[in-house]
């Protein structure tokens, strides 16, 4: 009988060890999928970030497009035609502070 106890006992703690291995092993591939779901997030976070750049960009270029008055286009968005005729008035040489070295 005390045999039979410790037998089960003595097989109990091996399929303790054992689940505790599985359970080490569970944790650590945890451990990487939270990983790689923080770094996936970040990616996401920058592909979002960038796509709404793009998006401010295009409606930018849209009012453009559809005949927003140059003077609520700002400086960033003015026409090619005065930035051409400004080049046109620059000594030879070119623009002193645009300059390339």
């Amino acid at each position: 009988m005390e045999q039979n106890f410790a037998n089960m006992q003595q097989n109990f703690q091996k399929e303790i060890c054992v689940l505790k291995d599985i359970i080490t092993e569970k944790d650590s591939q945890i451990s990487k999928l939270e990983e790689t779901l923080e770094a996936q997030r970040t990616t996401q976070e920058k592909a979002n970030e960038r796509l709404l750049q793009l998006e401010v960009r295009d409606r930018r270029h849209n009012l453009i497009l559809h005949g927003l008055p140059k003077e609520k286009r700002g400086d960033s968005l003015r026409d090619e035609s005065s930035i051409c005729s400004k080049r046109q008035s620059w000594p030879q040489g070119g623009n002193k502070d645009f300059q390339v070295f």
